[in-house]
């Protein structure tokens, strides 16, 4: 398990790579296109931007004693949300303009000064979150770890496709990744036999992940009692951007690093049924 104050140091030292990146960048070099899908590497930017905003409202609010969500809210559809998000973030990158790699370093930082004065009873506090609706500033906080490791990633690459994962970045996501499935999950028809999708990571003895996928919901074993209908053997930079919709069956990194025992739709439809904004 990770301390709070060590995800908070590994957002700083991730905005400060970021901040070093950025500043060495041309306005063209913002045009190019990113890992996500509806984002050129500007919009990741304005996209990390506007969230160390919202996330800095929500610990201010929640210090006031307000968690619940804005008058009149209602949750959209994820794919909806998805859209909806992209458009947003690319209008916060058009308002700053120029000036959007400075005004990343000068966000974080003023979010760094927020996290550091956080007590230990602070954590517990309710906050609001938009797709995630009332959780801990302590799951706040894991939401930031996730969006710095996966956006750092989609920003490198936009850039340099011999970037990966640092080895510790890729560690303590294995820590928030059940938590990303919970916030993810899409629910279809419900199956009356689950489907078993068991993950290994090269050079561990036990399984990583063993989910059980009901279609309308789904469960994480701890004792793996089943036979898999789908084992996967991957390396853990590989499980992590599978996992965060980074790669997919259909790209080369799959095919090279994730080996599959099972019917490969099988692996379609986890993709389909974890599917990230």
């Amino acid at each position: 398990m990770y301390s709070s104050q060590e995800k908070i140091q590994l957002i700083k030292s991730i905005a400060e790579d970021i901040g070093n990146l950025l500043s060495i960048k041309s306005s063209a070099d913002f045009d190019l296109p990113s890992p996500c899908l509806l984002w050129q590497a500007g919009d990741v930017v304005a996209h990390l931007i506007g969230g160390a905003q919202r996330h800095m409202d929500s610990l201010k609010q929640a210090s006031l004693g307000y968690a619940d969500p804005p008058l009149g809210y209602v949750v959209p559809e994820l794919e909806q949300l998805s859209f909806n998000n992209a458009n947003r973030d690319k209008k916060i990158r058009a308002n700053i303009g120029a000036n959007l790699g400075s005004q990343f370093s000068d966000c974080y930082s003023d979010l760094n000064d927020i996290l550091v004065a956080c007590s230990p009873d602070d954590w517990d506090v309710p906050c609001w979150h938009a797709r995630s609706g009332t959780i801990t500033a302590l799951q706040y906080l894991d939401l930031r770890v996730q969006e710095m490791v996966i956006h750092q990633w989609d920003l490198a690459r936009s850039f340099n496709e011999d970037f990966h994962l640092p080895k510790e970045n890729a560690d303590i996501l294995l820590t928030i990744i059940p938590n990303w499935l919970l916030g993810t999950f899409r629910p279809g028809v419900h199956l009356y036999e689950p489907i078993r999708y068991v993950f290994h990571l090269d050079g561990l003895g036990i399984p990583v992940a063993d989910i059980n996928c009901y279609g309308d919901t789904f469960e994480i074993n701890e004792y793996f009692p089943n036979i898999p209908d789908c084992e996967i053997y991957c390396d853990q930079e590989s499980y992590i951007l599978f996992m965060y919709g980074r790669i997919d069956t259909t790209t080369p990194e799959f095919a090279g690093n994730m080996k599959v025992i099972g019917d490969l739709d099988l692996m379609n439809q986890f993709e389909e049924r974890f599917k990230g904004l």
